[in-house]
């Protein structure tokens, strides 16, 4: 560790530290492409400390009630297979947890899903025409 810290555990990839979030502002407009944030991690109390050089890897959850919600709303048990970020299959649940993003639908998402919600196209359109003008 570093002179002057009471931390001397190394990181290592194989070092899991659970947090919570923290506030973590906008660094992009609002509308933009991206979603750029300002995030600081703490190590108080981790055991951890950190060097120049030392990687951090960040391996983020959605809220279990906000994944049980959507289950419930889709009318899923959470354990139908879905295709994972790498192509393999694994239940919805484990998907939604720890492998999609809930908080942005993208449009290839929506488009996806259009053939099942007859109101879902309109919208899509409508969408469209409010942007082009």
């Amino acid at each position: 560790g570093h002179p002057g810290t009471a931390s001397t555990a190394p990181l290592r990839p194989e070092t899991s530290v659970p947090g919570a979030p923290a506030p973590a502002p906008a660094l992009t407009d609002e509308g933009s492409s991206k979603d750029i944030r300002h995030v600081i991690f703490s190590l108080e109390g981790s055991g951890l400390s950190y060097e120049v050089g030392d990687a951090l890897g960040v391996y983020p959850e959605n809220d279990p009630e906000l994944v049980e919600a959507l289950l419930a709303t889709l009318g899923y048990t959470g354990d139908e297979p879905v295709p994972g970020p790498d192509g393999t299959e694994l239940p919805v649940r484990e998907a939604l947890l720890r492998h999609y993003e809930l908080g942005t639908l993208s449009r290839p998402l929506l488009e996806a899903a259009a053939p099942a919600h007859e109101w879902l196209p309109k919208l899509l359109d409508d969408r469209e025409a409010s942007s082009a003008t």
